[in-house]
């Protein structure tokens, strides 16, 4: 059964109407406002990360803290959102993900700047199959590093997070298996952490959003960096073949999930449709093949 809305915009799709996050269709409980709200954002000077902050400042957020590497490219991001929208209103701090330590760092002083985090997005990632060490460092470490770091900085029994992932780690993806292994990964780790069984100690609700393929520099030449050289022609070809959609309709989700995201759940945005996930348990589509005894 399919149910669906539309808000700001994004088309919102249920293919099963009895899940929990179905209600959002209706009139609902905002599980959190944006407005007036500390945000932390990875990877948060660009792309995704970038669009989100201006949806976030939309949203009447309070501060927006931009974590990344590039101190050129933070400054100016942090320039063209003050600019936007009032002086003080975002920051840069530099933090290299893969490093537990620099992220404990990053929150403890945004924290002490703001005296508070509410949200924390997590937008870091690289594709380049070449240096996969790379890839799971800060892919997949990264995520990790920053869901547990969260639990001691962000406010217990309204925060949230909400880790993206490429929606090529819900199927198989023979062009780039290492970046569709992370991307599947973070949404399991997701949906483990943020389960409600987690969710009742933490108090912090954890939630995936699985992008379709976006406009950003996160794809630029990727089919020049593949696992293996044999990749590189059939990456080139799905990319070429592959609907693109702009990164603020990324934002725009993020912003729907933060308001009404149950925790653990599991997110597509294609285009303006944003799709609820609900997985089916894998004895709804095995066969048997042999018994033994």
């Amino acid at each position: 059964m399919e149910t669906l809305c539309t808000r700001d915009n994004i088309r919102i799709i249920f293919h099963n109407a009895t899940s929990k996050a179905s209600t959002s269709c209706k009139e609902k409980q905002v599980l959190l406002d944006p407005n007036c709200k500390t945000a932390v954002i990875t990877g948060g000077a660009e792309g995704i990360g970038l669009a989100t902050a201006h949806q976030l400042l939309c949203a009447k957020a309070q501060n927006v803290a931009l974590l990344g590497l590039d101190a050129e490219v933070g400054l100016e991001a942090v320039n063209i959102l003050n600019c936007s929208y009032g002086k003080d209103k975002a920051a840069f701090y530099k933090c290299d993900v893969r490093c537990k330590g620099e992220v404990e760092d990053a929150l403890q002083r945004v924290k002490a700047d703001y005296n508070k985090i509410d949200i924390l997005v997590n937008a870091a990632g690289i594709w380049n199959d070449a240096v996969w060490e790379q890839e799971v460092q800060t892919n997949l470490v990264g995520t990790i590093n920053t869901n547990l770091a969260a639990k001691e900085y962000i406010d217990r029994g309204s925060g949230v997070v909400i880790n993206i992932a490429g929606n090529l780690g819900l199927h198989v993806f023979p062009p780039s298996p290492t970046m569709s292994a992370l991307q599947s990964g973070i949404i399991k780790f997701s949906q483990g952490l943020g389960h409600d069984l987690n969710y009742r100690k933490i108090g912090i609700r954890i939630i995936v959003l699985c992008p379709g393929i976006t406009q950003t520099k996160f794809i630029q030449e990727a089919e020049e960096r593949t696992l293996m050289p044999e990749m590189s022609k059939d990456l080139e070809e799905f990319l070429k073949r592959a609907h693109r959609q702009k990164p603020e309709v990324c934002g725009k989700s993020v912003i729907e999930l933060i308001k009404y995201g149950p925790t653990g759940s599991t997110w597509v945005i294609e285009g303006s449709n944003l799709f609820y996930l609900d997985f089916p348990g894998w004895k709804n589509y095995c066969s048997l093949i042999s018994q033994f005894t």
